[in-house]
């Protein structure tokens, strides 16, 4: 699925919980197409703690978390790391 978004010329990424992702894909290694990917990481319930999972580490080695995203009361907020 990476590959086929990679060749029409879109990004893509992995949207996880780091727990729920690890149950999921185990240990992905440097030669996955997903070991590279950008990592939008939910479950914050404050800014603040959103903006500290900006720095958390990545779902692979070689990602980098890029988007956050907390939730306040029913509604679900994000928040760009760059």
């Amino acid at each position: 699925m990476v590959a086929y978004f990679h060749g029409i010329g879109s990004p893509a990424g992995i949207y996880s919980l780091p727990s729920q992702w690890h149950q999921i894909a185990g240990t992905v290694t440097s030669n996955s197409s997903l070991y590279y990917l950008a990592d939008w990481i939910p479950g914050a319930r404050t800014l603040s703690q959103a903006k500290a999972n900006c720095r958390a580490l990545p779902l692979t080695r070689g990602g980098i978390v890029i988007v956050t995203q907390w939730t306040a009361s029913s509604t679900n907020t994000d928040f760009s790391c760059r």
